[in-house]
């Protein structure tokens, strides 16, 4: 099953994120010293209602994906991301 992305939504009058930041780990690249390089990539897609954006401001709601972004990201390379 496919993991849903961030949708925020108010629950008894606070902001709930749900949903997962899905990352995409790419192939190795080789930079220019030959050093061997893996880019993790998200895409942004969060669902935020315009109810919300308006009543708390964009930038409120940004920080809190931001840090859903954090934690996600954290649980993805601890648990997730293939070891070395």
């Amino acid at each position: 099953m496919e993991a849903l992305p961030p949708k925020v939504r108010i629950v008894n009058g606070s902001i709930v994120i749900d949903g997962i930041f899905k990352f995409n780990l790419s192939y190795t690249k080789y930079g220019p010293d030959s050093q061997p390089v893996k880019m993790i990539s998200f895409p942004w897609s969060p669902e935020i209602p315009q109810n919300i954006n308006q009543m708390m401001g964009e930038h409120v709601i940004i920080e809190m994906l931001a840090q859903k972004l954090k934690e996600d990201f954290i649980y993805y390379a601890n648990n997730i991301l293939p070891k070395q």
